[in-house]
């Protein structure tokens, strides 16, 4: 398995509310069939599950039963954001600022959680539809963190293509 994304929440929500284009879905469906055949890793975060636990809940239900086609995907940490130095006291962590430079530029800040995530895991791709808060900046978190921000079509073009 060469390829390897980070599925973000909007994922989950864009099925439930059907505002998934079609080429997005379909390329979705294909990239959740490659990880179930071995072909493709994929992993999430306790943070998807913490953002959908946040949603109103009159409409809660159906995003947490969507969440269910997720997983059997692994679900990855943080590890931490402070380092203690030799004398006990916390020190500069590069973690941390890496953390702050995404806080800064993504409006939300669930989404700066995926992206960082993804970073601290040493997973290069956040796979998203979130055109909205997170693509728009795809080439200014790459500058950051050196994470790419893809559409599902354009994840599963690049893992077919061996990148």
């Amino acid at each position: 398995m060469s390829a390897s994304a980070y599925l973000d929440t909007v994922l989950v929500s864009a099925l439930v509310r059907r505002d998934i284009d079609g080429i997005e879905l379909d390329a979705l469906t294909e990239t959740l069939s490659r990880f179930d055949a071995g072909q493709l890793s994929l992993v999430c975060s306790q943070a998807v599950e913490d953002e959908l636990a946040r949603i109103p809940e009159d409409y809660r239900r159906e995003h947490m039963q969507q969440l269910r086609a997720f997983e059997r995907i692994p679900r990855v940490g943080s590890g931490g954001y402070s380092r203690l130095t030799t004398a006990g006291i916390s020190g500069a962590n590069p973690r941390r600022v890496t953390w702050e430079r995404l806080k800064s530029l993504l409006p939300d800040e669930s989404d700066a959680e995926h992206v960082f995530l993804a970073w601290v895991n040493r997973v290069k791709c956040v796979v998203t539809c979130d055109k909205k808060t997170m693509l728009k900046h795809k080439l200014k978190v790459r500058a950051i963190c050196g994470v790419d921000l893809m559409l599902p079509s354009e994840f599963l073009y690049a893992s077919s293509q061996g990148s």
